[in-house]
């Protein structure tokens, strides 16, 4: 039986979601963002600086 009112939301009324455990996770400080970010990006410059002197080492 389709829902019979005009609010486009009150298909999710019946659902019980706690979404305070995904909201926990969510919120990072900018400081904390801005060091995971620069700690993936050194980890990705050493790995590829890494595969570089491997293939440099290989092909000689």
């Amino acid at each position: 039986m389709p829902p019979t009112s005009t609010d486009p939301d009150s298909r999710y009324t019946d659902l019980a979601v706690d979404i305070s455990a995904a909201e926990e996770v969510i919120e990072l400080d900018n400081d904390t963002a801005t060091v995971i970010i620069g700690v993936t990006m050194l980890m990705v410059a050493f790995a590829t600086l890494v595969l570089k002197i491997i293939e440099v080492a290989r092909s000689k």
